[in-house]
C-alpha cells in the first residue's frame, strides 16, 4: 500500500510525516499475516541447549522464542514475576510534573497541553505497560491519534514486541513485521510520531540482549529443575515399597493385573488380585533430603531479587533482613526507581511530548519542548523552600513559573512576562521615590540617583495612627466594646511612645549590608532604649481598666475615661 507524505518532516529525524496512518491502528495482530495473535511456548520441554538456542536466535536477529519464552518465565515463576511487578509499579505511582521551557504565553500554552493530556485515569497502566522493557529490553506502544477534535489527542495501545523485528545491518533499528497493511511483505520502518518505543537495557551493548528476561531465563531453567525433583520427592517420600509376587504360572493378564494393583495402592490404599498372588510392603527409611531443593530455590530467588531489584533485604526472609541493613536496602532500590523513572521520562519527552507539541503548535520558536519529569516533585522539600524564601527576602527575583513547576503546582496561575515571586518581607510594588524605606533607587536634589541602603531596606515603618491595625472602621462604631474603646483612646499615646524605640529599630536595618550587622547592632540599639515610658503607659492603662471593670462604667460611648477621670468616678 502506497502511503502519502506531508511536506512536513520529523525535526528530529527528517523523515516526512504520514497523515494517513496516524489515526489509525497500522501495528495490530492479523489473522494470515506476519503479526499472529496466538504465541508459542518455547519453556515446555525447555532443556539447556534448547534455551541457549533461543538467546542465540534473539541476537542473529529473530528474537520471536525470546519474547515468547519472556512472557512465560513471567507467568509461570511466582517470584520474578512479584519482584518486576514491583519495580515497575514503584514508578507508575511516582509524581509526574511538567515542565515548561520559558515563561512566554506559547510556552505556557504548550506544557498545559501535556498537563491536560497526563490528567487521566487510565496513565498508570500505560506506564505500567511501557515499562514492559524492563523484562523484555524493548516495548512498542501504537499512537492512534484523534483527529476530529482540535487539540489532537493520542490513544496509547501496546503492542506486542513480536509484532516488530530489529534491521539485519544495524541490529538496532526497529521494524514493523509485514508493513503498515500486515501482510506478508517485507518489514518497513515505523512512520513518524506512530510509536512510543522504549528501551531498557540492564548492560550496555545490543538492546535485544539488554533485557532482564535474558539473565532470568537461566535461573528460571535451573529452579524447574529442582521443583521436578522436589516434586518427586516429596511424592514418594514416607511410602513403603510395594513388591507383587506372582506364580510361574500366572498368565500375561494376571502380571498386569498385580502391577496395577501395585502402583496404585500406595496412594489408594486399596487394590484387588487373584488369591495366588500377594503383595509385601518393605519398610525400608527413605534416603535423601529435601532442605537441598529447597536450599537450592531459594538461593535462585535470592539471585532473581538482586538483578531485578538490586538487593535482597526488602523480599527473602533472611536473617537480619530488611531490619538491619534496610536503609542500605533501600537506598540500593530507591537507585534503581530514580533511574527507571529517568529512562522513562526521556522516553516520553521524545516520543510523546515532542509529537503532541508539533502536531498541535508546530515547531516551537526556540526549538525548546516541555519535559516531562517523574518523581522530581519530591525531591524538593521544605528546605529547597525556605532557601527561595530567604532568596526572595533579601530582594532576590524568583520566577513564579520555576517555583510552580519545581512544587508540582499545574494549577497555579499563569505567570505575565517578568512577573516574580514575592514573600513576605518584599514590597509586593515600588513605593513612590524618596520615601522613608523605598527599595528601589530616588533622586535626590542634585538629579544624582540613590541606591538603597540594602536589601532591607523597604520595610514599611507600621506606627501611625491612621491604618494601624487597632484602627476601627467608621462602620464598625457600633460593635466597640470597652476593650476596644481603650485602645482607640490609648492610640496616639502608644505610638508617642513606641516610635522612638522603634525608629532606632528601622534606622539600624535600613543602614544594614547584612543579617549579621543587624543581629550585631540590636545588641547596642536594645542598650540604649529608654522603655521607662512605655512601662509607664502600660500600668495606666491597666489600672484604668481595673478601676472602669470594678466600678462596672460604660466606656463604649465617647472612649474610655483617662487615669484621673476613672480614680474620680469610682471615688
Amino acid at each position: 500500500m502506497v502511503i502519502k507524505t506531508s511536506s512536513l518532516v520529523d525535526p528530529s529525524t527528517g523523515k516526512p510525516l504520514q497523515y494517513q496512518v496516524l489515526d489509525r491502528e497500522i501495528a495490530g495482530p492479523t489473522l494470515t499475516g506476519m503479526r499472529p495473535v496466538l504465541s508459542g511456548h518455547p519453556a515446555q520441554g525447555l532443556d539447556p541447549g534448547r534455551l541457549a538456542s533461543i538467546l542465540r536466535q534473539a541476537e542473529q536477529g529473530d528474537a520471536t522464542a525470546y519474547f515468547e519464552l519472556a512472557e512465560e518465565i513471567e507467568e509461570k515463576d511466582a517470584h520474578y514475576a512479584g519482584v518486576l511487578g514491583v519495580r515497575k509499579r514503584s514508578v507508575t505511582q511516582l509524581e509526574i510534573t511538567v515542565e515548561a521551557a520559558g515563561d512566554d504565553a506559547a510556552s505556557q500554552a504548550h506544557a498545559d497541553l501535556i498537563r491536560d493530556y497526563l490528567d487521566r485515569d487510565e496513565l498508570e497502566g500505560e506506564l505500567f505497560d511501557i515499562l514492559d522493557a524492563i523484562g523484555k529490553a524493548i516495548s512498542y506502544t501504537e499512537l492512534i491519534w484523534e483527529r476530529s477534535v482540535t487539540p489532537w489527542m493520542p490513544k496509547l495501545k501496546t503492542r506486542d514486541p513480536r509484532f516488530f523485528e530489529f534491521d539485519q545491518v544495524d541490529g538496532e533499528t526497529p521494524l514493523l513485521k509485514g508493513g503498515t497493511d500486515g501482510n506478508a511483505g517485507l518489514p518497513e520502518p515505523l512512520p513518524p510520531y506512530k510509536f512510543i518505543v522504549h528501551r531498557h537495557a540492564f548492560k550496555t551493548g545490543q538492546t535485544v540482549r539488554g533485557g532482564l528476561a535474558r539473565v532470568m531465563a537461566w535461573p528460571y531453567l535451573f529452579k524447574n529443575f529442582a521443583l521436578k525433583d522436589w516434586v518427586i520427592f516429596a511424592e514418594i517420600y514416607g511410602i513403603p515399597m510395594r513388591v507383587g509376587k506372582y506364580d510361574a504360572s500366572a498368565t500375561e493378564e494376571e502380571r498386569r493385573t498385580l502391577l496395577r494393583a501395585v502402583a496404585s495402592i500406595g496412594n489408594d490404599a486399596a487394590g484387588i488380585i487373584p488369591r495366588s498372588m500377594e503383595i509385601e510392603f518393605v519398610n525400608a527409611m527413605a534416603s535423601g533430603n529435601a532442605e537441598v531443593f529447597q536450599n537450592l530455590c531459594e538461593y535462585l530467588d535470592m539471585q532473581i531479587s538482586k538483578a531485578v531489584l538490586g538487593q535482597t533485604g526488602s523480599t527473602d526472609a533472611t536473617t537480619g533482613g530488611f531490619g538491619s541493613s534496610g536503609a542500605v536496602h533501600n537506598d540500593v532500590r530507591q537507585d534503581i526507581q530514580r533511574a527507571d523513572a529517568k529512562a522513562l521520562a526521556a522516553t516520553l519527552n521524545r516520543d510523546l511530548v515532542r509529537p503532541m507539541v508539533f502536531l498541535n503548535f508546530g515547531e516551537p520558536a526556540k526549538g525548546k519542548y516541555p519535559r516531562i519529569k517523574i518523581g522530581q516533585a519530591e525531591t524538593f522539600s521544605l528546605e529547597n523552600f525556605e532557601m527561595i524564601e530567604r532568596f526572595a527576602k533579601g530582594g532576590g527575583r524568583v520566577e513564579e513559573s520555576v517555583v510552580a513547576d519545581k512544587m508540582g503546582l499545574p494549577d497555579a496561575p499563569e505567570p505575565t512576562e517578568g512577573k516574580e515571586v514575592r514573600f513576605w518581607g518584599a514590597p509586593k510594588e515600588t513605593p513612590p521615590a524618596g520615601q522613608d524605606g523605598t527599595p528601589g533607587s530616588a533622586e535626590d536634589g542634585t538629579g544624582a540617583t540613590r541606591p538603597p541602603k540594602s536589601p532591607l531596606s523597604g520595610l514599611k515603618r507600621p506606627l501611625s495612627v491612621e491604618g494601624s491595625p487597632t484602627a476601627l472602621a467608621a462602620g464598625d462604631a457600633e460593635a466597640k466594646d470597652a476593650i476596644d474603646g481603650l485602645v482607640e483612646a490609648t492610640e496616639s499615646e502608644w505610638t508617642e511612645v513606641m516610635a522612638p524605640m522603634l525608629d532606632e529599630v528601622f534606622d539600624l536595618v535600613d543602614g544594614a549590608a547584612s543579617i549579621e550587622d543587624i543581629r550585631t547592632g540590636l545588641i547596642g540599639a536594645l542598650e540604649k532604649m529608654d522603655a521607662g515610658k512605655m512601662t509607664d503607659l502600660l500600668a495606666r492603662a491597666g489600672y484604668s481598666a481595673r478601676l472602669a471593670g470594678e466600678a462596672d462604667l460604660d466606656i463604649r460611648g465617647d472612649g474610655p475615661p483617662s487615669s484621673s477621670e476613672a480614680v474620680g468616678q469610682t471615688t
